[in-house]
């Protein structure tokens, strides 16, 4: 929240297609360093417009269905396992 919204001094923000295009390129950065590039193109487009708005930031990141089956395997068989 925040950074779509945050304008150029011609009124443009930076918008939803940015950030969209900021997620494809950068999705494999750790999550601190992926808002620190996001957060960089957002100030150099705004060409030193105040920020108008709070900046919020959540990053979620789902593992593949093959890695979520192994540690569901792991954890049964541990479950399973007599103490």
């Amino acid at each position: 929240d925040g950074f779509y919204e945050w304008d150029r001094p011609d009124g443009e923000q930076f918008g939803t297609e940015r950030i969209a295009d900021a997620i494809r390129r950068h999705h494999a950065l750790p999550g601190a360093e992926f808002i620190r590039v996001v957060y960089r193109a957002v100030v150099e487009f705004s060409a030193g417009t105040r920020q108008g708005d709070d900046l919020t930031a959540v990053i979620i990141r789902r593992e593949p269905q093959e890695t979520q089956t192994q540690e569901t395997q792991t954890r049964a068989a541990a479950e399973n396992c007599p103490a």
